[in-house]
């Protein structure tokens, strides 16, 4: 299955949204951290480091996709 280059485009603004998405997710959870509180309006879990931790892992995976989209694109041709 070829995918189309607009396809490429979509995928990645959804990656670098989901970025921003985790790594504003991390800033929450060392501010909850830091003022010994706990995290609401419906996260996955309470606790900032349980959130911190998840949203670092998943950050990292999430760069590591990005790179590796980056690659197939550069060494395609």
């Amino acid at each position: 299955m070829k995918i189309k280059k607009s396809d490429w485009i979509a995928i990645v603004i959804f990656q670098v949204i989901a970025q921003m998405l985790f790594l504003w997710c991390i800033d929450i959870s060392i501010s909850a951290m830091l003022n010994n509180g706990i995290i609401t309006s419906g996260f996955i879990t309470s606790s900032p480091m349980l959130m911190y931790h998840a949203c670092l892992y998943a950050s990292v995976l999430n760069l590591a996709l990005i790179c590796i989209i980056c690659i197939h694109h550069i060494l395609k041709d």
